[in-house]
C-alpha cells in the first residue's frame, strides 16, 4: 500500500482478523481499473463457520474469502489461503469455500489464489502431495493454473 503505483492500480483486501506475530496473512489485491473496490464485501466469518464445524483449524489471516464486482457487473468470490499445515489444511479449506460458494454465491464466478503446500513427493503421512491434490481438484472440477498433474 506504501508503493505509489501499486496503491494506484490496486486496492489491498484483507481480512479483519490478521495475525500480526506470524506474519503470514492472505491478501487479495483488486485491481481499480477492473473491479468495483467499493463493493467488496468479506465473507470469511461465513467459510470459517463451515471449517470448525469439519473440525479444521487454520490461524487467524490464514483464509480472505471476499465478494465483489466487476466493472461489466459480473459477480467474484476471491479467495486466498495460506495454511502452515504442511498442506494438510488446503482441502478442508478449499473444501469449505467450495460449499459456500454453491450454497450461497452460485451465480459468482470463483478464483483463489492458494499456497497449498503440497510436496512432489510427500515425506511421511503428515504431509499433502501434488498428485492427491490434484486428485481432489479434478474431483469438484476445479483447475490449477500448473496444470492437471501439476
Amino acid at each position: 500500500e506504501e508503493h505509489p503505483t501499486l496503491r494506484e492500480r490496486y486496492r489491498v483486501l484483507r481480512s479483519a482478523n490478521l495475525d500480526g506475530k506470524r506474519d503470514q496473512n492472505s491478501l487479495i489485491l483488486v485491481d481499480r481499473g477492473f473491479f468495483d473496490e467499493n463493493s467488496a464485501k468479506d465473507v470469511t466469518p461465513k467459510v470459517m463457520q463451515g471449517m470448525e464445524m469439519d473440525g479444521t483449524f487454520i490461524a487467524a489471516g490464514d483464509l480472505l474469502v471476499v465478494t465483489v464486482r466487476d466493472n461489466l457487473d459480473r459477480r467474484w468470490l476471491l479467495a486466498s489461503f495460506h495454511g502452515d499445515s504442511n498442506g494438510l489444511s488446503t482441502e478442508p479449506a478449499l473444501q469449505a469455500i467450495l460449499r459456500v460458494s454453491a450454497s450461497t454465491f452460485p451465480n459468482h464466478l470463483f478464483l483463489a489464489g492458494l499456497d497449498a503446500n503440497t510436496y512432489s513427493v510427500a515425506p511421511d503421512g503428515f504431509c499433502n502431495d501434488v498428485q492427491r491434490f490434484c486428485g481432489f481438484l479434478r474431483t469438484h472440477n476445479a483447475r490449477s493454473s500448473w496444470g492437471e498433474d501439476a
